[in-house]
């Protein structure tokens, strides 16, 4: 009787057997392949300067496969200017307002998956959208200042919301010091800007910041002597 026991399945079905060279092969092309893949993906996020250095050495590849890895971050792709980090900051009596150690922060740290967290970015955020709209920022305004005066034993006489944009790797890598802080002001909007006044019986009245362009022009006092005699002019 003849023994199938060193006979491999392939064999026995009368196909050709595969070599170790040639699975060697194989795999070493499939992984090389998924290397390159898994390379641009991976630098979607945070990616290091070992990282940017392998995506210009090797880019050439995933590119023929339609990825292209010198490209905006994906998660920077998708948003709106509004998908960023916000915040409330309160400016505690007496406290200097070119520290920024003395604004008191909401949120105020802890871990960001946390639903207070959220909820302190989801009012803040919605503050900031609302920072044109007076009497609706203006509601959320006087409830934070009330929230501080009573509940934190804070006198507060000035509320901004701030925006964090977004801070580009490229200039982390090739800027200065100051330019790779994330809290640096130039990475910094402030949508809504308040004084807070506060009575005696701790009910809070926000009055918003004007901004430059909504100021109202002063007249010089030659300026009005010389338009009300071209008026006098014009009438006679």
């Amino acid at each position: 009787m003849p023994s199938y026991q060193n006979e491999s399945a392939a064999d026995r079905d009368g196909a050709p057997p595969v070599s170790d060279l040639a699975r060697n092969v194989i795999s070493l092309v499939v992984f090389i392949h998924l290397f390159f893949v898994a390379l641009c993906l991976g630098a979607n996020v945070a990616r290091s300067e070992m990282h940017g250095r392998l995506i210009n050495a090797f880019g050439f590849y995933v590119q023929s496969l339609n990825l292209n890895p010198d490209f905006t971050p994906y998660h920077l792709t998708h948003g709106t200017l509004d998908d960023v980090d916000h915040r409330i900051e309160v400016l505690p009596k007496d406290a200097d307002p070119d520290d920024a150690e003395a604004w008191v922060k909401l949120p105020d740290g802890g871990y960001r998956a946390c639903d207070s967290y959220k909820r302190y970015q989801r009012l803040a955020k919605t503050l900031a959208l609302l920072g044109d709209m007076e009497e609706q920022s203006g509601s959320i305004a006087r409830d934070v200042g009330e929230h501080f005066v009573h509940e934190r034993g804070i006198q507060p006489v000035r509320m901004r919301a701030r925006r964090h944009t977004l801070q580009h790797w490229r200039t982390f890598l090739d800027g200065t010091p100051d330019s790779r802080d994330p809290d640096a002001d130039m990475y910094f909007q402030t949508p809504y800007d308040a004084d807070l006044i506060v009575t005696d019986d701790g009910v809070v009245f926000p009055n918003k910041r004007a901004d430059a362009g909504e100021s109202a022009q002063v007249a010089r006092p030659e300026q009005s002597s010389a338009e009300g005699n071209a008026g006098n002019s014009e009438g006679n």
